[in-house]
C-alpha cells in the first residue's frame, strides 16, 4: 500500500482541459499534459453556495470577469463503476 502523494507547502494545482486532469508544480511545472499551458485553471472549490452540497465537477469565475477557475465537484462520482 502507498501513501497518496501530498504537494509541498505552497504548490499550486492546475486543472488541464485538455488532458482532462490535474498537474501540480510540485512534480515539475505545468507542460507535462499538453502544448495548451493557456487553458490550464487553478483547482479551486467553489463558492459557499455550493460547498455543502453535492455537485459535479465544473469551472467557474471567482468574480464576474476573472479568469475561470476549476472546482473538481463534491461527493459525485465522475466516472461511476460499469455495473
Amino acid at each position: 500500500m502507498t501513501d497518496d502523494h501530498v504537494c509541498k507547502p505552497g504548490a499550486t494545482v492546475y486543472y488541464c482541459p485538455t488532458a482532462g486532469d490535474t498537474e501540480s508544480d510540485c512534480h515539475g511545472g505545468f507542460d507535462v499534459c499538453c502544448d495548451h499551458t493557456d487553458l490550464h485553471q487553478q483547482l479551486l472549490a467553489c463558492s459557499l453556495a455550493h460547498c455543502r452540497q453535492a455537485h459535479a465537477p465544473h469551472s467557474w469565475e471567482p468574480q464576474p470577469g476573472m479568469m475561470s477557475v476549476y472546482c473538481e465537484g463534491h461527493s459525485v462520482a465522475v466516472n461511476p463503476p460499469a455495473s
